[in-house]
């Protein structure tokens, strides 16, 4: 066995542990019920849990609610005044096999594509509380972060020596290549934005994604509870179908939103702004099956090529126009 496999079951080992200790001082030590909820991966999806966990937890205000995720979400997930304690937990854990027994509530939520349940009809929050078997309106559950979070995010803005008084932020990328804007349509975007408005543009991020010019740079620089604190000084979010849009809603600022292969009115709340492509194929990850990075995308991904620069910016325009203080 290399030093890496032993160094990964290690952690894993670490990881079962805390939770194990965690359930022995709940159920033997507390005498309390437990309610464990599973989703490792996508922000999005995960952000989109919360209006069912918040239902869950009125119907069982006794209960302790864990949460189980990735590393890089835990910080976010805490957040949730809903949820009692996060654990680390991996795409393939086998902390739901090993401790189900011990869970006297125990989710594990999908999209109706992941759990085979046919395309997707219904807006994705409301597809997450079927999972939970409760009913929810379509709208996200409000993230506040802490005084220390917002101190911490002014003070990124402060150290740009570039911010004005109006904050936008725009998340490009990185992402599934068919849910990706043109980088020079971005380009084109921000210099509109910046001649229009006196603003700044702040760019987030994780990966690999080309820069655009004239935007505060904070790709890579931000965990995902420090991306929140920021977009909550924000006046508006754009960007692409992405957990940041979502997470950009949660904190409550505006957000404009550009979908191609994915239809918005099945992926956000109702008061996104949605620029959605005109492409007659447009949202084919929501047929069965759908036809896109699976597969190959048939036709050059041509439903966020056909979104134009022009099409964004009126919406923007008019969001900017109508809030004028």
């Amino acid at each position: 066995m290399s030093l890496y496999h032993i160094k990964q079951l290690l952690s894993l080992l670490r990881k079962v542990i805390a939770v194990a200790i965690i359930i022995f001082k709940t159920k033997c030590i507390q005498r309390k019920n437990i309610i464990f909820i599973y989703r490792p991966l996508c922000v999005g999806d995960i952000v989109c849990t919360f209006p069912a966990i918040h239902n869950i937890r009125l119907s069982h205000p006794d209960y302790v609610v864990i949460f189980g995720t990735r590393e890089e979400n835990v910080p976010l997930v805490a957040l949730n005044s809903d949820i009692d304690i996060v654990v680390q937990t991996s795409q393939i854990s086998p902390i739901p096999r090993l401790f189900k027994r011990f869970f006297d509530l125990y989710f594990e939520p999908t999209t109706s594509i992941e759990g085979n349940r046919g395309p997707q009809s219904h807006p994705l929050i409301e597809e997450m509380s079927h999972c939970f078997g409760t009913s929810v309106s379509c709208e996200y559950v409000r993230l506040t972060p802490t005084d220390h979070d917002i101190s911490k995010a002014r003070k990124f803005i402060v150290e740009s020596k570039d911010h004005k008084e109006l904050l936008i932020a725009v998340h490009a990328g990185p992402s599934a290549a068919v849910k990706i804007w043109p980088i020079d349509n971005w380009i084109d975007l921000t210099a509109r934005i910046c001649t229009a408005y006196n603003c700044s543009v702040i760019q987030m991020g994780k990966g690999e994604i080309d820069r655009i010019p004239g935007t505060i740079d904070m790709v890579n620089m931000l965990n995902l509870r420090e991306c929140a604190s920021l977009l909550s000084l924000c006046d508006l979010m754009i960007g692409i179908d992405s957990g940041l849009l979502h997470v950009a809603r949660t904190v409550g600022i505006p957000a404009v939103g550009i979908f191609g292969a994915t239809s918005g009115s099945l992926i956000v709340d109702n008061k996104t702004m949605v620029v959605q492509s005109p492409a007659k194929c447009a949202g084919c990850h929501h047929l069965d099956p759908k036809r896109h990075w699976e597969t190959g995308c048939p036709n050059d991904i041509k439903c966020m090529q056909a979104v134009t620069v022009d099409q964004v910016f009126g919406t923007i325009k008019t969001f900017l126009e109508s809030n004028k203080s």
